[in-house]
């Protein structure tokens, strides 16, 4: 934010961008609506199941549409507006979420877009070792960065709480 880019693009350590990535992504930032937040231009397939066109599709977009995956922040793009966004929410409350689920976990309060299901945008992930869903897991004392005055906010029961609600 003390900088004048419009956007920052995040990739973790495990992606893999083709050659065509720079191209598509600067083509589809400009499809994406003034006031968007965040953009992953990679969705895993194992997420496709969750598009809906009725639910996600915007403008008729042939590329874009909202963001329905709840996990999984191989590359992604946060814009200044975006990013102001998400530092006040993280500042205003103890996070308890894995960082990808803090993101997609607020698709209902935030402008978040991504690319319909293909198997193909450029964008894959490099076969490493994970630590998702290891058997043994090791106990942390409290959610880091918590302080007694802030609201411990966990959006991924928010979310799930409102759409059973809903």
């Amino acid at each position: 934010l003390e900088t004048d880019c419009d956007f920052l693009i995040l990739a973790e350590d495990d992606v893999k961008l083709q050659k065509p990535f720079p191209k598509y992504l600067e083509m589809n930032i400009k499809e994406l609506p003034e006031d968007w937040h965040v953009f992953s231009p990679f969705c895993p397939v194992d997420q496709f199941f969750k598009y809906r066109p009725d639910l996600h599709d915007f403008n008729n977009h042939s590329v874009l549409c909202k963001a329905y995956q709840d996990h999984h922040l191989l590359c992604y793009v946060v814009s200044r507006l975006g990013a102001e966004e998400l530092v006040k929410r993280a500042e205003s409350q103890t996070l308890c979420d894995p960082v990808d689920w803090f993101i997609f976990y607020q698709s209902d309060l935030l402008n978040m877009y991504t690319v319909k299901p293909r198997e193909d945008h450029f964008v894959t992930a490099l076969p490493m070792g994970t630590t998702i869903n290891h058997t043994q897991r090791s106990h942390i004392a409290g959610p880091i960065g918590s302080r007694a005055d802030l609201p411990l906010i966990s959006h991924f029961q928010r979310w799930h709480t409102a759409r059973n609600n809903g």
